[in-house]
């Protein structure tokens, strides 16, 4: 599966048939009458969207292990060329930030101070 980071996303996106194969079948809805809770509208280049946010039980990005992290069950098109987005709820639940610096032309990841 290809990612990308993108700490501008809120949360971090997962296709809805994936979602729904890794056993999150509230990604599958597609009521138009009944709202869920846990039914996210978004608002992007492309318009307004929406997708079923799901906790997922445990992510895991080379040696960092999480759990309970918020994705969207989310279509993304497919001429994005990625497979899911790695997003703030990521960034958020890990403690890690993204430093750039433009003088080295660098960006770098570290784990937040207490974490």
């Amino acid at each position: 599966m290809r990612a990308i980071l993108d700490p501008a996303s809120d949360y971090c996106v997962v296709p809805k048939p994936d979602a729904f194969r890794l056993g999150y079948l509230e990604a599958a809805h597609d009521d138009p009458i009944t709202m869920p809770p846990n039914l996210v509208t978004m608002s992007s280049s492309a318009g307004y969207s929406q997708g079923m946010l799901v906790k997922m039980k445990q992510v895991s990005v080379g040696g960092i292990e999480l759990k309970d992290v918020d994705f969207l069950a989310f279509d993304l098109p497919q001429s994005v060329c990625y497979d899911a987005i790695l997003g703030r709820s990521f960034f958020n639940k890990s403690g890690m930030k993204l430093e750039l610096n433009y003088a080295k032309r660098e960006l770098k990841m570290t784990r937040q101070k207490g974490n």
